[in-house]
């Protein structure tokens, strides 16, 4: 008789039987119904002969039943499935812990070509390779034993710091992995100067439209004028964006707009 590890859990030294009070790790899957917890050893005892009395087998265990009374521990005991860090590989996970800060360098590079950072197609580069880097991750769990859940699987790609604590729980690592991305978190967004500055401020062509025609009518008396500005409107912080302007009588002239700060204040003139 031996002991048969349900699917998902890691294999047992050989002659190993479960000590007394033994429950299996609550992270590993759970076993299927009705899995046979032992069966017969199929290389028989080693070094017994045929016709030998044999000892009575001890009480096989199962999981949540208790030990029978008096039943003595194993010579050895074995701890199973003890997650060692450099049994996994955490390449992946050290690369979502800088995409913020990736994703912050991505969008100075984006505005300087005056493609929008927060457009669809920004978005889903974004959320691609996060994926990516996700499943990547996932992958490298399954080989080092673990089998995340589907909640696991949402969390990845939804949700990366409850995927990164609920990885560091699963793998039992230090918690430096989703420390650090806390912290690459706060950075992104001190950074935010920086991009409006290497990169720059992004604006909605519509609202700047609809701003500058407003005053014209309200403080140059030139109602029925018609402004259109470039789509995406983006400038660095202390350059400008030139809009065109067409008035009611058929002439046309040019609106500049001053952006003032990383915040997005501005002003026009012309």
């Amino acid at each position: 008789m031996r002991f048969n590890p349900a699917p998902g859990w890691p294999p047992v030294p050989t002659g190993w039987m479960p000590p007394p009070g033994w429950q299996p790790d609550p992270y590993w899957p759970p076993a299927p119904p009705g899995w046979q917890f032992y069966v017969a050893d199929e290389y028989g005892v080693p070094g017994s002969v045929a016709g030998a009395p044999q000892k009575s087998p001890t009480p096989p265990w199962h999981p949540g039943q208790a030990p029978p009374y008096g039943q003595p521990s194993p010579a050895t005991p074995w701890t199973p499935f003890v997650w060692a860090p450099t049994k996994i590989e955490n390449i992946a996970a050290w690369a979502l812990v800088a995409t913020p800060i990736l994703w912050q360098l991505v969008s100075i590079a984006l505005l300087q070509m005056s493609f929008s950072s927060v457009s669809a197609g920004a978005m889903l580069i974004f959320f691609a390779g996060n994926s990516l880097l996700c499943a990547w991750d996932v992958m490298n769990l399954r080989k080092a034993g673990l089998a995340p859940r589907v909640s696991t699987w949402f969390a990845a790609i939804f949700l990366v710091p409850a995927y990164l604590v609920s990885r560091t729980l699963r793998s039992k690592q230090t918690w430096w992995i989703p420390s650090l991305w806390v912290a690459s978190f706060l950075l992104a967004i001190a950074m935010m100067p920086l991009v409006a500055i290497a990169g720059g401020v992004e604006y909605e062509a519509d609202f700047l439209e609809d701003e500058i025609e407003s005053d014209l009518a309200e403080y140059y008396l030139l109602p029925n004028s018609r402004v259109s500005c470039p789509d995406p409107a983006i400038a660095p912080v202390g350059s400008i964006i030139e809009c065109d302007v067409f008035f009611a009588d058929g002439t046309s002239d040019s609106a500049i707009i001053d952006v003032l700060d990383w915040t997005g204040t501005w002003n026009w003139s012309m």
